[in-house]
């Protein structure tokens, strides 16, 4: 991100300067770095109806040099509903003795047996049709 000089000042996340905002609205700031080095603390933080989040920052002209600094910033978003997702309705059960565990393991292959024929019936089918067709 290139902050935006103006009156004296590099602004991120300023409102009124849309060159300079974040890409999402920031909830909280992790730090602001120069060329990797955390330099949070030269930037003052200003809260006000400008700010594109809760918070915009500024810096003396004198203290950044963009010729030579690349400033990165990290932050948590403020609209977090956006880059999450509920969790999928999921059934978890165990088994809390050894019969239950066995009776539960037979019948899991009772039914992966019955999904085996069924496919390989199927399989048998489309390769009788595909030679019918002269296909195979």
């Amino acid at each position: 991100m290139t902050p935006v000089l103006s009156g004296g000042l590099y602004h991120i996340n300023n409102s009124t300067l849309p060159t300079s905002l974040l890409k999402n609205r920031k909830r909280a700031l992790i730090g602001i770095y120069h060329n990797s080095v955390n330099e949070t603390r030269k930037w003052t933080r200003v809260v006000d109806s400008n700010a594109f989040g809760t918070a915009r920052f500024t810096i003396p002209q004198a203290n950044l040099d963009l010729a030579k600094d690349e400033v990165t910033v990290s932050y948590l978003v403020l609209d977090r509903h956006l880059f999450t997702s509920n969790p999928t309705e999921f059934i978890a059960q165990y088994n809390n003795n050894l019969r239950s565990v066995v009776s539960d393991l037979s019948q899991q292959q009772s039914d992966l047996a019955t999904r085996v024929s069924i496919n390989n019936n199927e399989i048998i089918k489309i390769l009788a049709r595909l030679k019918a067709g002269g296909i195979a």
